[in-house]
This record gives structure tokens, sequence and C-alpha cells, in this order.
């Protein structure tokens, strides 16, 4: 009879949707760490910062925690019966929930092609990339991205789109990291312009 060889143990730590971060309210709240895990026999992960020891039987763990903005975690180690410690790797930052307001729109006129300004601002923090849409949306819900721009706070500048049909219109923000919107503006009526 052969020898049965096992797998050294490995664990990484993400956050639920699989990045390296997780957006929550101010106050804090329940989320769930995932640990993707490697190796043979059941195996035994110490989380950071709290060395609390949890086993796993299955490729991929969830461990339930209250976060809070600020908060880092990270895996200490993780070890089976066979092969003793293995490796771990992965951090999961914590940020604070943020949240966009539009100030004030202010037509330059009621026709179609017309300039817009939209003054708005952010509070808490947003991930790596991210970028803000100005997005009209028309009476059948359809959805026309106009605009878009790096910036947390300020005025965006553009003019809605000779192709769209006159008819009413409401506007909204929204963010790409994470993915979140602002309340939607009241009705605009956009004209179609002299010819």
């Amino acid at each position: 009879p052969g020898t049965y060889l096992y797998k050294k143990p490995t664990a990484k730590l993400v956050a639920e949707n699989g990045t390296d971060s997780v957006f929550v309210y101010k106050g804090g709240e329940s989320i769930n760490l995932k640990v993707l895990l490697k190796g043979d026999n059941g195996k035994g992960v110490v989380f950071n910062p709290s060395n609390r020891y949890v086993s796993f039987s299955d490729s991929i763990g969830y461990f339930p925690i209250v976060a809070k903005p600020g908060d880092i975690y990270s895996l200490k180690s993780v070890q089976n019966s066979a092969c003793g410690y293995g490796d771990v790797s992965g951090i999961v930052k914590v940020y604070e929930r943020p949240n966009i307001i539009i100030n004030k729109i202010v037509f330059s006129s009621p026709c179609i092609g017309s300039s817009v300004n939209i003054n708005f601002q952010t509070s808490g923090q947003f991930g790596k990339n991210n970028v803000i849409k100005v997005i009209l949306v028309d009476s059948y819900n359809n959805e026309y991205t106009v605009a878009t721009t790096p910036l947390s706070n300020g005025d965006i500048i553009f003019n809605t789109p000779n192709t769209i049909r006159h008819g009413y219109y409401q506007i909204f923000l929204r963010a790409s990291n994470p993915n979140i919107i602002t309340t939607f503006s009241g009705y605009h009526y956009l004209s179609e312009p002299p010819t």
C-alpha cells in the first residue's frame, strides 16, 4: 500500500464580494468575511485582530462580524491536523459607506441640447477608481449617461444630448465604487429646439 500525502493548508481572506474592501454605515453593521481555503482535512483559521479560532471543513468559509469604519481584518494563521501551519494572505479594510447628494440643478434653457450645471457633494470614502455618472431618465425609464467625472464634490456641467426626444426627464448620479445612486430629481421638461 502507498502513503497518502496531505496538502499543506492555505487561506486567503476577502470581503464577501471577493474584494479587499467593504463599506458599512458609520455606526457599524454586520458583515461576513470570506475565507478561501485549500489543503486537506479540516482547516483551522485564526483571525486578526480578534485572535478568534474558527474551524472550516469546506473550501469557502464565512466569518460573521460587526465591522466599523477603520477596521482592518487579516488572518493570523491557518493549520490542519496533517501538515500543521500553512500560508495566509489577504487583508480586508472597512470604509464608511459613502453618500452622494445633489444640491442644485440649473438648466440654461428648457430645450434639448441645453447646458446643465449640477452641484453635488459626497460623504464617506469611495473605492479605488470611483467615477460618478450623471444619468437622465425619461418617462419610459430609459437611462442616458450624459456625463462622467472623477470628482467627489463640485459642479458637473454638460449639454443634454441632441439625440433624445422631448419630454419629462429626471436626473440622478451613480457612483461606480461602490455602486450607489442619489435620489432622483424632480421632473424637468425638455422641449425640441426651434428649427
